[in-house]
């Protein structure tokens, strides 16, 4: 497995589309990863947006024989509306578990405006985000509506898949980093971006193809 293939511009429509994969990351410790229930989270202070790429994302991971379960539906309404603590959010982990989900892929847009060098962000990516919960706790802001970036024209997003598997020791299995240039039709974008998820992790052979 490589550790990062840089696929600079890669459109999944044609060569104007304003969804493009900048980079990607995979475990290089893991072999082989076939996730089989899925928890869907994304982190954006827009409920509505939320609501609908997770139902989405949802749509195309049961459309590839993965169980997948929206975070809107699991968690408590109240969820995001206070910070939580690392102890917290490791309960909630061990609460997945027991609900026999293997996996959390999660989504969200970053809170920048200057473009950054993947390899060099990502450089020591398994000691920065060792679980979902780290990142999850890490990036908490996103959901802060007062520093929303709607008003932005590039949107620098990153998806990681995260197995919540108590046997294994290095937990992120992959990240994708992608731009959204320009956004018209926020359900063709949405669209756009889930669709090149999808297809990147069947690439690497993450998930069955549709």
């Amino acid at each position: 497995m490589r550790v990062f293939s840089v696929l600079f511009l890669a459109a999944i429509i044609s060569s104007c589309s304003t969804v493009r994969l900048v980079d990607t990351w995979e475990n290089p410790y893991v072999s082989t990863y076939k996730p089989t229930k899925v928890l869907v989270v994304s982190m954006t202070a827009d409920k509505e947006e939320r609501q609908q790429f997770e139902k989405q994302l949802k749509d195309e991971c049961l459309a590839r024989g993965i169980d997948a379960v929206m975070s809107l539906t699991l968690l408590d309404e109240l969820f995001t509306s206070t910070k939580k603590t690392v102890s917290e959010l490791k309960e909630m982990e061990q609460k997945l578990l027991q609900l026999n989900f293997d996996s959390v892929l999660l989504s969200k847009t970053n809170k920048i405006v200057d473009k950054v060098s993947f390899a060099a962000a990502y450089r020591n990516i398994e000691n920065m985000y060792r679980s979902f919960s780290d990142e999850y706790y890490m990036h908490q802001p996103v959901y802060d509506t007062t520093d929303s970036p709607e008003n932005k024209r590039v949107y620098h997003t990153d998806t990681s898949l995260y197995c919540i598997c108590p046997t294994r020791d290095h937990k992120l299995i992959w990240k994708g980093y992608i731009d959204i240039v320009n956004p018209s039709s926020n359900d063709d974008v949405m669209g756009d971006h889930i669709n090149l998820i999808l297809t990147t992790l069947e690439k690497n052979e993450l998930v069955p193809k549709k």
